[in-house]
């Protein structure tokens, strides 16, 4: 029996170490890593471009789950960005900001964008040709450029209403200013006692008299008489010679132009400007600036052929101002004057026979002057204008005669060349302007008389010019309505 079992136990262990293990599983393939690539094209087919899985991937038993296959995310189109801007410029005293064509203070004006209205602004600010940064905007469909200072990401406060006040401020102006600016053999001793206060920033000194308007607002006057300064330098590519004082005359000129808000005298360095408190901030730097703009064309370019030539290029350089106020471009008034048949013949200008009396009294003269050397300069360039300013030859400058310049600018001003703003209703603007310009002559002859004039009505007439110059039709006429009550009365 054991020798039985020996023998068993001994057949058993032959076997085993003969057969070895027995037939193992087929291992299971690697699986593949696949990429597909989209190839584009008019008639593009999704093409699936495998690569070879990795040597070092682990062996997978037949029931473990496949590997999943990775998910690639497209790449975003790359396109500009746009962000959301409201429109600010009150801090600057605006009521709105110019859309300009060009990222420059001096491009075209498209249209003015009144404060919280929202715009789209595309990328990032750039540097304009005048040192500011701009941005690229669309407003109402429109492309353009504004400064990024009048650009904000939240709309500004809603301005409580500001309306005219029923009663301005009392008093009279008993008189005019002492001095007559133009005056060959001025007394300047006289003047220095007139005005004995002073304050003096990098290029300019500012005399004024103590309690008057100009005292309590020096400092705000000069920092805006700066900023005109360099804005007119950057336009007209010329720099100041030197130092210039301003004389803030606290009462209109006498006679015989108390029309006059501004006088330069280039050859004394010194510029008179009426400072009273009438006109707007904007206003008031577009009278400094214009004033300047005279000393800056004697330093840097020469004497002018014409007075309309000098005073057509303060108002050009200046004019920034008024259109940051509101009011009618310098092309929309001519136009307007021409399609009512006021427009003046250019020859007519340059000749002399037409006075500069202030606009004011004479409103025609010098917006007309200003749009055409607007267009000379915007259509022929800075350097030839520069060259016409101080010999007056037309046909040796442009090839033309100055009769065939004012038809070519008329053409001009009918056209979609000039520049807006523009009267909503011409011939009721050029008629309010008018209406105006004729209250301030009797205003004016009855206080040369020596008649004492309400300040509420002076006041009233100043605020009914503003309206007038901003094409509110509607309220300079209830304004001038105001005035004829009082004067009458």
């Amino acid at each position: 029996m054991t020798s039985r079992l020996c023998t068993l136990l001994l057949l058993a262990l032959t076997l085993c170490g003969c057969s070895g293990r027995g037939p193992q599983p087929a291992p299971t393939p690697s699986p593949m890593a696949g990429r597909a690539e989209l190839i584009s094209g008019a008639h593009a087919t999704a093409t699936a471009i495998i690569s070879q899985a990795s040597k070092a991937d682990p062996p997978r038993g037949p029931g473990a789950p496949p590997t999943p296959t990775p998910t690639t995310v497209p790449s975003p189109t790359v396109t500009p960005s746009t962000s959301l801007l409201y429109v600010d410029a009150s801090r600057y005293g605006r009521a709105g900001s110019p859309l300009r064509g060009r990222p420059s203070a001096g491009a075209p004006v498209r249209q003015i964008v009144p404060n919280g209205r929202a715009v789209i602004a595309v990328a990032m600010p750039i540097e304009g040709a005048d040192g500011r940064s701009w941005y690229r905007v669309r407003y109402m469909g429109r492309w353009g450029y504004m400064p990024a200072e009048v650009l904000s990401i939240a709309p500004p406060p809603t301005p409580k209403p500001t309306p005219t006040p029923a009663q301005p401020p009392d008093g009279e102006v008993r008189a005019s200013f002492p001095i007559y600016p133009a005056t060959a053999d001025l007394d300047w001793y006289r003047l220095e006692e007139l005005l004995p206060g002073s304050y003096r920033t990098e290029h300019l000194v500012v005399r004024y008299r103590p309690g008057t308007f100009a005292a309590t607002h020096v400092s705000e006057f000069a920092q805006a008489a700066q900023e005109g300064l360099a804005h007119a330098e950057r336009l007209l590519g010329v720099r100041l010679a030197g130092d210039v004082t301003f004389y803030l005359a606290y009462a209109p000129f006498p006679n015989p132009d108390p029309g006059l808000r501004g006088y330069s005298r280039a050859r004394d360095r010194a510029i008179f400007q009426l400072y009273d408190g009438v006109g707007t901030p904007l206003e008031r730097q577009y009278l400094s600036t214009h004033e300047l703009t005279h000393q800056l064309a004697s330093d840097g370019i020469g004497p002018s052929s014409s007075v309309m030539l000098s005073e057509g290029l303060a108002m050009y350089a200046s004019e920034e101002y008024l259109l940051r106020d509101g009011q009618v471009s310098l092309d929309g008034f001519a136009r307007a004057a021409l399609a009512t048949g006021t427009l003046i013949p250019l020859e007519q200008l340059a000749s002399g026979r037409v006075r500069f009396m202030g606009r004011l009294l004479r409103r025609h003269p010098y917006d007309e002057a200003g749009s055409f050397v607007g267009y000379l300069v915007r259509t022929y360039g800075l350097a030839k204008f520069k060259q016409v300013y101080v010999s007056g030859d037309y046909l040796g400058t442009y090839g033309k005669p100055l009769a065939q310049l004012d038809q070519e600018w008329r053409r001009y001003l009918i056209s979609g060349r000039a520049q807006g703003p523009f009267a909503p209703d011409p011939e009721r603007y050029i008629e309010s302007v008018g209406e105006v310009q004729a209250r301030y002559e009797e205003l004016f002859e009855a206080l040369g008389r020596g008649q004492p004039i309400s300040r509420r009505a002076y006041l009233l007439l100043d605020q009914a010019r503003v309206e007038a110059d901003r094409g509110q039709l509607e309220g300079c006429r209830r304004l001038l309505g105001e005035f004829d009550e009082l004067w009458d009365g």
